[in-house]
């Protein structure tokens, strides 16, 4: 979702915020929590939102991770708000981007949303890479260049060359190569996704469940996520029905496959650290019987009972294989 949809999506938020459609705001700014995670605006309004609703806890549970995790000490005071008035109904919140310029400093009593700006994900990334820049050595030598075309001890095309030869080779080393690479890497994992390319599912049961125990055991081992929204559990009771292959890589394997929010686009492998975990897969044979998942590979349809997570926001599902995209599950409200 690039910055300008974004935009777009919050100001339709408030405006039905404002209209008191809260269901349908509180769906809105919950996508874009989900693509913009840690932006401390989107969860000022998550929790103003969630208060209208009055679903007083969970907007409780958005101010203390506002105040614990990112440190907005304001958070309390609208928390306070909440535990004070919560046998007393719903505190009276502005949500009025005309106030959205305003200063921090303002009445802390009803504090506005200040969410005009949302950072890209690109925009998010690039702070985290470094910045351009030349080292000591080839910039004196760079300098030597240009000093001595401009006196005339080296000619104007071959200096002017070099130098352009020495950004060319600079930018094509690090981004042409470097995506080239990466995108060389990538072909067997693209090949190998193809064998769920277009495949479609059937939905056999749908069975809520609690957080199993990998969850938690998980968070230590793996790298923490950059979601920060409550997750939900489910056994999905689902067939997997691949589309007819005669080449390539015709068989595929349960256990490598992921699942998310039905809205997620992944348009690159790197995009799939967005879904989110299988944690349990057993194969359901022709006479009904279940088994253990244990590695297998299967060629065509097959019918899977899996233990997934997923956004509490979610309103369907989706699975991925390798980057590609199948199946559309509702979710049962």
């Amino acid at each position: 979702m690039g910055e300008s949809e974004a935009q777009a999506r919050f100001k339709q938020a408030s405006q039905l915020y404002t209209n008191g459609r809260y269901e349908e705001a509180l769906a809105l700014i919950s996508e874009l929590d989900y693509e913009f995670p840690g932006t401390i605006n989107l969860l000022k309004a998550k929790a103003r939102t969630l208060a209208k609703l009055g679903r007083v806890s969970e907007a409780i549970a958005v101010c203390d991770r506002l105040e614990s995790v990112f440190g907005y000490d304001k958070a309390r005071l609208f928390r306070n708000q909440l535990e004070a008035k919560a046998n007393g109904g719903v505190p009276t919140i502005s949500f009025d981007l005309s106030t959205a310029n305003a200063s921090d400093d303002q009445d802390e009593e009803s504090p506005a949303v200040e969410m005009t700006e949302i950072p890209s994900a690109d925009a998010e990334d690039s702070t985290k890479k470094r910045r351009f820049r030349i080292k000591p050595v080839r910039l004196i030598l760079l300098l030597l260049i240009v000093a001595g075309m401009y006196l005339g001890y080296i000619n104007y095309y071959v200096g002017g060359g070099i130098v352009a030869a020495y950004f060319i080779l600079k930018f094509a080393l690090k981004f042409i190569f470097g995506a080239a690479l990466k995108s060389l890497f990538s072909i067997p994992f693209k090949m190998k996704g193809k064998a769920l390319a277009g495949a479609t599912t059937e939905l056999h049961g749908f069975q809520w469940a609690r957080r199993p125990k990998e969850a938690d055991a998980g968070e230590d081992e793996d790298e923490p996520r950059k979601v920060k929204e409550p997750l939900r559990y489910a056994w999905l009771d689902v067939t997997i029905t691949p589309q007819p292959r005669s080449s390539g890589f015709t068989h595929w394997e349960p256990g490598e496959i992921m699942i998310a929010p039905g809205t997620l686009k992944v348009r690159k492998l790197d995009d799939m650290d967005k879904c989110f975990r299988v944690y349990d897969i057993k194969i359901i044979g022709e006479d009904g019987q279940e088994q253990l998942d244990e590695g297998y590979k299967f060629h065509g349809p097959q019918r899977l009972k899996m233990l997934a997570e997923f956004p509490e926001s979610a309103k369907s599902l989706k699975f991925f294989y390798y980057g590609y995209g199948f199946g559309d599950l509702p979710i049962p409200q």
